[in-house]
């Protein structure tokens, strides 16, 4: 009778894994779906607005009882659409770590590429400090209104909601296109474009974020399905294993008898 029972428990539970695997595919494939031209904030036509610093001063700040220097040299605003970003603390990911003291990369566009739904065609993917595009089929796009922005902060707060953005979100951000470094080790410079025009290593802005601001959020219950049918099926799994475990040893102890 019991081992019936757990027959007929394992049978429903694979039916539960086959259902999540199928959300799952479908959640990997819709998480990343950019959001319509109608539904774009006005302000995200807006271009960049950078300003140089008269007699800038140096922003000395730490992280992880790590110390940084922040050299600013441009005031810099920015709204845009959040195309792709990388995931510093993944595991295919090793530049970064839960040290480091950069936020998210967020790949951002802007300005007249959001007037068609052009840049819905493009797939924007990031690498662990670059971010990149494919496309098949003739688009129209300004690839110097595309930018790559790491992203440093002496505000938790900052950090927080800045790990929380995904693809498709409308974000604005204000703070400083700076060069920084870690104290001990000056020569360990990383420094900022200064110009949407370039492209390639150097050409991301390196940006000290100030003030960050989630304008609309994209379809993020794509991005909660993907997480919850993975943690789902691992734990199915487990239990899948568990029962069949306990039912081998009860027909072993049968067969004993």
């Amino acid at each position: 009778m019991i081992i019936k029972s757990i027959s007929k428990i394992k049978l429903f539970i694979k039916k539960i894994i086959y259902l999540c695997l199928l959300l799952l595919v479908m959640s990997f494939f819709k998480k990343g779906v950019l959001p319509d031209k109608d539904v774009i904030d006005t302000r995200l036509l807006i271009e960049p607005a950078q300003t140089k610093i008269i007699n800038p001063q140096d922003i000395h700040f730490d992280y992880k009882s790590i110390d940084y220097v922040a050299q600013p040299l441009y005031e810099y605003s920015i709204s845009g659409l959040v195309v792709s970003h990388n995931n510093p603390t993944g595991f295919g990911d090793i530049y970064h770590d839960d040290t480091s003291v950069d936020t998210k990369d967020l790949c951002i566009t802007w300005g007249e590429n959001l007037l068609t739904n052009d840049y819905k065609k493009i797939n924007f993917y990031n690498g662990s400090t670059w971010c990149y595009s494919k496309y098949s089929e003739q688009v129209r796009f300004d690839f110097s209104k595309l930018s790559n922005n790491h992203l440093v902060t002496n505000n938790q707060k900052i950090r927080d909601i800045i790990e929380k953005v995904r693809v498709g979100d409308q974000v604005s951000m204000k703070g400083k296109l700076v060069n920084y470094y870690y104290k001990s080790t000056p020569s360990s410079i990383r420094k900022t474009s200064i110009t949407r025009n370039d492209n390639g290593a150097g050409a991301c802005e390196v940006v000290f974020v100030e003030e960050f601001n989630v304008i609309s959020k994209g379809k993020r219950y794509w991005f909660l399905i993907f997480s919850l049918a993975i943690k789902v099926i691992l734990v199915l799994l487990i239990l899948l294993l568990a029962l069949f475990f306990i039912e081998n040893k009860l027909k072993h102890s049968r067969s004993n008898h």
